[in-house]
């Protein structure tokens, strides 16, 4: 309600600018996550650190746990909590912090290294005397972690602490669970008595490992007496890694390793420049980038690197949707730390642009561990995929909000467009062997093909659940038909003609299930056969247009992008709203919707316009250290919900730059089929002299005047001139369809079939 009140009481004029209101700067390696916080009530600090990124390693497990309360340092006598300015060092997981003190230059690094292969997050101050005169300081650092028992729903009880001048060993009496403080930073002095009331005077006083203090919040910290000369330049370090089981000593053969490599904290910052530098030598960038366009790009990229998770076993490759972290605005403060395989499939796609493919197909083999089936009934056979999301041990997962389970079989034609884009990429075609994923991916969607030659019934992209939710929705049936035309390819390469003669078959057979079904005559392409009489607008069609199962040039597409960007504009001025249903998730902004209307719009040929949007969403990243979120509010356009997002964020914006190329040539080169091609009919000749004309469709435009353009469409404005049961149009919706299509070359062409391949 706070939120709602506060978009009512800042109402946006419209084209609102971009501007900073994002303030957490997540880093990780691949196993823990840091959060910088910009808004924390102490002011600019580490507030959050988990020691894996994905929520939940298995159905028994619980969630991950926020261990840190917040870590940071001082010096003489201040803590250092205020910041000139923050951002992440380009292209890199290293949060720079900006410090100040009269004389001094304060410089604050921290970040998850990606070479300590543990959870883990190390701290660097760097200090240079500015003045004119020699100074003494004393720097300090303070840690405080919450690894005991809950306490009041805190975590802070039960914690014992004992120290030497090297490390301080934190660990929750009953939990096992603890964080160990390392320095190699020489002469260091230390506390564990409420480091935060005695900064600049620690008294070395601690617990030992055979007699450790016992309290409920313990908080320790080292400090530094150190003299600088006029334009001396002084290091300090300390790394944080995470244990269970009592055992403080599992974290030190990886840190060992890390610092093996670096003698000094300068270096080993150096070092994480160049890890980052090296992974980027192999990305592929797209040419003509501005140069926001490339800085967004390449940090888009470093957090489908950072998050992508590195450790070994069942879990190792998924890549989660979001950080645990997010925009703690009223209800938008739910974190999306949960690996989908909807999302997946976009960042992984993203990766194979990129050409990462290493990467890509560790996500993909964290997909297909064959932990699924739990819905056999629902989706018609044995399966291979979730239908949802996944555990972090890679087994299905699907919520239930108290109207059933998701059932999503949009994952089936997603995960098979990422596997054929990715061996087209370069990845290794035996992996479509190894992961059955014939037999339990592409199979399955031609299973799923019911008489209305649409993907049966499912819960689709905005998970509306089962038990009578469930929709033939437009959005799946077009990911199946891209999906099963890469599946065709694949088993064209395979010398499996039999199945590759099936997937063709199945592919068009959608297509005119989509062509006869879901196109209503007044509003162009609409989000599901159910409401197809009515209305159902859904911007998740315009994927429709972007994955070449539909021609994006025709008036079809024409049409449907103007009523999509009438109806479903936000009030901010800039993008839209994922769909007409009207809850408070659907009214805000989706940024991946955004983005992939940008390239539904390129494909029929307006740049500009497509260019428009991708300026707002590189302007608010600009503005949001190079960050791209779930939602934006729709007035304001401030951050909501997770961010960054992985798949429906980084990864959409790295698709959207490297499509730019393709769509422009679909505008140019008219590469997939129209309706007229795919229902075989023929435009060219006149009607017969007693057939009355065709009825021209409704002018959008005046259409929209008589609603005010509010995005209200009444009911008694709604129709469909195209049949819901039958296998091909009647004469009447064949004789309806004709305004609206062009003939096209023949869809069974092979360039269908490579419309988002760079």
């Amino acid at each position: 309600m706070l939120f709602l009140l506060i978009t009512l009481l800042n109402p946006a004029a419209a084209d609102v600018d971009a501007w900073a209101s994002y303030p957490k700067l997540p880093s990780a390696n691949g196993h823990g996550v840091v959060v910088l916080n910009e808004d924390n009530e102490g002011g600019t600090v580490l507030d959050q650190f988990s020691d894996r990124i994905y929520k939940r390693s298995s159905a028994d497990s619980g969630p991950v746990r926020d261990l840190l309360y917040d870590t940071y340092f001082g010096i003489d006598g201040s803590w250092l909590r205020r910041a000139s300015a923050v951002a992440y060092v380009p292209g890199t997981g290293i949060l720079q912090i900006n410090r100040s003190m009269e004389g001094l230059a304060i410089t604050e690094y921290a970040w998850a290294p990606m070479e300590l292969d543990w959870p883990g997050f190390v701290q660097m101050l760097k200090i240079t005397n500015t003045g004119e005169d020699s100074r003494s300081l004393v720097v300090n650092t303070l840690h405080n972690v919450h690894v005991g028992s809950n306490l009041d729903g805190k975590a802070v009880g039960n914690e014992s602490i004992w120290a030497t001048s090297t490390h301080i060993i934190e660990t929750g009496a009953d939990t096992g669970l603890g964080m160990r403080f390392d320095t190699r930073t020489p002469n260091a002095s230390h506390t564990c008595d409420k480091a935060f009331e005695t900064v600049g005077a620690f008294d070395g006083q601690c617990g030992t490992e055979a007699e450790p203090w016992l309290n409920n919040d313990q908080v320790g910290g080292f400090q530094w007496t150190i003299s600088m000369e006029p334009g001396d330049t002084q290091w300090f370090e300390v790394t944080s890694t995470f244990f269970q089981g009592h055992d403080h000593t599992s974290p030190v053969p990886a840190r060992t390793a890390w610092t093996s490599t670096a003698s000094t904290a300068e270096i080993a910052f150096t070092k994480e420049l160049q890890w980052w530098s090296n992974w980027h030598l192999g990305s592929d960038t797209p040419d003509g980038l501005s140069a926001n366009e490339e800085k967004v790009y390449k940090q888009s990229l470093t957090f489908l690197k950072m998050a992508q998770v590195a450790e070994e076993g069942p879990t190792h490759g998924q890549i989660p949707a979001s950080f645990p972290a997010s925009a703690s605005v009223g209800e938008f403060s739910h974190q999306w730390n949960i690996t989908w395989v909807r999302d997946q499939a976009y960042a992984i796609r993203a990766l194979t642009q990129a050409g990462h493919i290493d990467e890509g197909r560790a996500a993909l083999a964290f997909t297909l561990q064959g932990k699924a089936n739990q819905y056999v009934d629902q989706v018609g056979m044995e399966y291979g995929l979730s239908v949802c999301r996944l555990y972090g041990d890679g087994t299905e997962w699907s919520d239930d909000d108290g109207t059933g389970p998701n059932i999503e079989l949009d994952n089936f034609g997603l995960t098979l467009w990422a596997i054929g884009e990715w061996v087209k990429g370069g990845g290794d075609i035996g992996f479509i062997g190894e992961h059955r994923v014939f037999e339990e991916v592409a199979d399955v969607l031609v299973n799923a093909i019911d008489d209305t030659q649409l993907i049966q019934p499912d819960s689709s992209i905005w998970e509306r659940h089962w038990n009578g939710n469930e929709k033939h929705f437009t959005y799946t049936s077009a990911w199946a038909v891209r999906g099963l035309l890469n599946a065709h390819e694949l088993a064209l390469e395979l010398e499996d003609d039999t199945r590759a003669e099936t997937y063709l078959n199945a592919a068009h057979s959608i297509q005119e299930g989509i062509c006869s079904n879901v196109v209503n005559l007044e509003y162009g392409l609409v989000g599901n056969l159910e409401e197809a009489p009515l209305l159902a607008l859904d911007m998740a069609v315009v994927d429709t247009f972007n994955n070449g199962t539909l021609n994006g040039q025709d008036d079809l597409a024409t049409q449907t992008l103007n009523v999509l960007k009438a109806h479903l504009s936000v009030e901010s001025g800039h993008g839209f709203k994922r769909n007409d249903d009207g809850d408070l998730y659907d009214e805000h902004e989706w940024v991946v919707m955004d983005l992939r209307m940008a390239e539904a719009y390129r494909r029929n040929c307006r740049p500009a316009k497509a260019q428009a949007i991708e300026d707002w969403v590189t302007n608010q990243a600009m503005e949001n250290h190079l960050i791209i979120p779930e939602l934006m509010d729709p007035a304001t356009a401030a951050y909501a919900g997770p961010a960054p997002m992985m798949g429906f964020g980084a990864g959409a914006y790295v698709i959207a730059m490297n499509n730019r190329t393709t769509a422009t040539a679909d505008c140019e080169e008219l590469t997939a089929p129209t309706c007229t091609e795919i229902l075989g009919l023929d435009t060219g000749e006149p009607p017969d002299a007693d057939e009355s004309p065709p009825e021209e469709p409704p002018d959008i435009d005046e259409e929209l005047a008589d609603t005010g353009d509010t995005g209200q469409i009444k009911p008694a404005e709604k129709g469909c001139g195209c049949t819901a049961t039958h296998l091909a149009p009647s004469l009447p919706a064949v004789l309806l369809l004709l305004p609206w299509l062009r003939r096209r070359r023949d869809p069974s062409t092979t360039d269908i079939l490579d419309v988002t391949h760079r």
